[in-house]
């Protein structure tokens, strides 16, 4: 497929059919999955698991591209923020207040 606009027109057609056909047929199994009593609690289990990934997790890195399709510039944007991220979490842990200790001992 060297030709940039059969290339495009076969991309069209099988997100067509991707979103018009397969999709309302995965969601229907789905659903079936996380309904039927009879289905193993396993694949259940994995219904639910994709369910909430792609829904409550779908913000967590949505726009997130892997290193290896980043530029220079992203790369290091990515390091900056991730160093800012590592900061953070150090300064949370040095900053812990300890309890106080109630007098006496565990018994009275």
């Amino acid at each position: 497929m060297a030709r940039p606009g059969v290339r495009a027109e076969v991309q069209r057609v099988a997100l067509d059919m991707l979103h018009n056909e397969i999709l309302p047929l995965a969601l229907a199994t789905h659903k079936r999955l996380l309904s039927d009593a009879n289905v193993p609690a396993g694949a259940q289990l994995g219904a639910t698991k994709l369910a909430y990934d792609q829904t409550l997790g779908a913000d967590d890195g949505k726009a997130e591209k892997e290193p290896a399709e980043m530029t220079y510039a992203e790369l290091q944007d990515s390091i900056e923020r991730l160093k800012r991220q590592q900061d953070a979490i150090a300064d949370q842990a040095r900053n812990v207040t300890p309890l106080e200790q109630p007098d006496g001992d565990v018994f009275g």
